[in-house]
């Protein structure tokens, strides 16, 4: 079996209860990584919003790899195909 891993971009939003104000969610969100300073939020992916990465998007590392299932990468976008061990 084989697998096929893209990297992509996609939007996600966190709901907020009205209890924070517009001043705390700034501060908290310019604080650091908003999964970790805003980890009570509800959190919802926007799937429609998923885009495909190009190579030169992701600083010149692969976006597509193909994989054996024991993952061992056998081809990806950047280097092709990966020698036989």
């Amino acid at each position: 079996m084989l697998q096929v891993d893209i990297k992509c971009t996609v939007w996600v939003r966190a709901t907020l209860s009205n209890e924070v104000t517009k001043e705390e969610v700034i501060g908290l969100v310019k604080g650091g990584d908003p999964f970790d300073t805003l980890p009570w939020a509800d959190w919802e992916t926007l799937v429609e919003t998923n885009e495909f990465m190009e190579v030169n998007e992701n600083n010149g590392q692969p976006t597509i790899e193909i994989m054996e299932k024991n993952g061992d990468t056998i081809w990806d976008n950047v280097k092709g195909d990966y020698e036989k061990h």
